[in-house]
C-alpha cells in the first residue's frame, strides 16, 4: 500500500543518530594496547578499556485504531511497521492496537495484560 516506502526511509535518515548505550560496553583496543604498555613488562593485572557502545536514541510505538471500520488498514499498518523497522533508524518499532474509545488494548501475550473474567 505504501507507494514509495524507499522515500519514506529516505526522508527519515535524519534521524538516524548514535548515543552512548547506558549499559553496553565495547573494548577499547588501542586504549588498551596503551595502558599495557603504559604499565611496563610485569604489572600485576592487565585491565581493558571499555567505552560505551553505539545504540540508536529512538524508540517508535506504532499506535493504530481497531475500531469495527479499520480492518482495510491493516496491511498498511503491517507495511508501515515493516519499512519503519527495516529502517534502522529506531532502536525498537512496536506496534499498538487502540480501542474505539482511543484506549490502548493489551496483548494476551503480554505480561501486563489483565486477566479476562
Amino acid at each position: 500500500m505504501l507507494t514509495h516506502p524507499l522515500a519514506l526511509q529516505r526522508a527519515l535518515r535524519p534521524l538516524k543518530r548514535k548515543v552512548p548505550a547506558p549499559r553496553a560496553r565495547l573494548l577499547d583496543e588501542h586504549a588498551t594496547a596503551d595502558r599495557i604498555a603504559r604499565l611496563g613488562a610485569h604489572p600485576d593485572v592487565w585491565l581493558p578499556v571499555l567505552r560505551p557502545a553505539p545504540d540508536r536514541w529512538l524508540r517508535l510505538d506504532l499506535v493504530h485504531d481497531a475500531g469495527p471500520t479499520m480492518p482495510v488498514w491493516r496491511p498498511l499498518v503491517r507495511e508501515l511497521h515493516t519499512v519503519l523497522a527495516q529502517s534502522g533508524i529506531f532502536r525498537t518499532v512496536t506496534v499498538h492496537r487502540a480501542a474505539p474509545t482511543g484506549a490502548p488494548r493489551t496483548s494476551p501475550r503480554s505480561p501486563t495484560a489483565a486477566p479476562s473474567p
